[in-house]
């Protein structure tokens, strides 16, 4: 009997947890059209040609490892490329242009959350309001 009790104990303290989170993000996330469902479209999208040539290069020169971890599963890295795809058709394949990051830091990096200075290290920026993380001075922190 005092299985059950528990396991009903744990429902309720569950249903409790669930209540609260609802809660919360039903303040958080305001209109939400009521019966949306998940649905499949189909797109036509433009394609970068030759971006698999500039990857194998880009992780070649980086000796197929993030530049600031070190990581080293190709999975998980990506050939950034430092001056934009979008703003210099010419530096588009240049391998000079790229940078080896793990997906995560090349989100950073496109964000502007990080950036690099010429002496090869990495800047930390706080999001959105243009200070560094933690309120300290920038920390540059060697990556090469």
């Amino acid at each position: 009997m005092s299985d059950n009790k528990d396991f009903f104990k744990t429902q309720t303290d569950s249903s409790r947890v669930k209540a609260a989170i609802e809660e919360k993000y039903e303040k958080e996330i305001k209109d939400i059209p009521q019966g949306i469902v998940g649905e499949t479209k189909v797109r036509e999208v433009k394609t970068r040609v030759n971006q698999n040539v500039f990857r194998q290069i880009v992780l070649a020169n980086y000796d197929g490892k993030c530049a600031l971890t070190g990581i080293d599963l190709s999975e998980l890295l990506v050939a950034s490329h430092i001056i934009p795809w979008a703003e210099n058709e010419q530096e588009r394949l240049n391998p000079e242009n790229g940078i080896c990051l793990s997906s995560l830091y090349d989100k950073a990096f496109d964000k502007g959350l990080i950036s690099f200075t010429n002496d090869q290290r990495v800047i930390f920026f706080r999001p959105s309001k243009g200070k560094c993380w933690q309120g300290l001075l920038c920390q540059i922190l060697c990556f090469h």
